[in-house]
């Protein structure tokens, strides 16, 4: 289940916009999530693409099967609040900024594949430039393929890979998670 090379992407010539649950068929998603960043923040987590929900609704971790939120809160010992913009204020609150690898993504059942990544490189050659740093985190192992490919070439900016927050990842209890998680404290 990792994101596949862009050469074995480009390989598939079939798209629909329409979902589909037949792997022969792959769905071409495109993410319309903005960057939640600004010049206070401290650290980066990238997930590979939101879920059906979050591009719903217009923002991060909106599936309630997914622990994100359950996690910060734990972290920062403060409680998350229910609205969006009021859940990007608690974020900027705790310098924590919020992007996918994924600007465009292939879905085959079991298998989300990175066509075009988001400006990433750009964010973090600005913040580069402007004497600032950042440490990059990624959400799960699929994220973290998708930026050591994508993104780490083009900006020799490491990241450190994080246990998934899905709700699909059973390995890891809600108190594991948390310890983990730590790293970005």
């Amino acid at each position: 289940m990792s994101p596949r090379t862009k050469k074995q992407a480009n390989q598939t010539k079939r798209s629909t916009t329409t979902p589909q649950t037949n792997p022969a068929n792959p769905v071409i998603e495109v993410n319309t999530l903005p960057l939640v960043y600004d010049e206070g923040s401290k650290v980066l987590i990238l997930g590979i693409f939101p879920g059906e929900l979050s591009l719903k609704y217009g923002f991060y971790y909106c599936d309630s099967g997914n622990r994100f939120w359950e996690v910060m809160e734990e972290l920062f010992n403060d409680r998350v609040p229910w609205g969006l913009c009021e859940r990007r204020e608690y974020l900027r609150k705790h310098g924590v900024a919020l992007w996918d690898v994924g600007a465009c993504v292939e879905k085959t059942p079991g298998n989300v594949s990175v066509l075009k990544p988001n400006a990433i490189c750009c964010l973090l050659k600005m913040i580069k430039q402007k004497g600032e740093s950042i440490t990059v985190f990624c959400n799960g192992g699929d994220a973290k393929e998708a930026y050591d490919e994508y993104i780490k070439p083009n900006t020799a900016v490491g990241a450190k890979e994080l246990p998934s927050t899905s709700g699909r990842n059973s390995k890891y209890s809600l108190s594991d998670l948390v310890n983990k998680w730590e790293a970005i404290l």
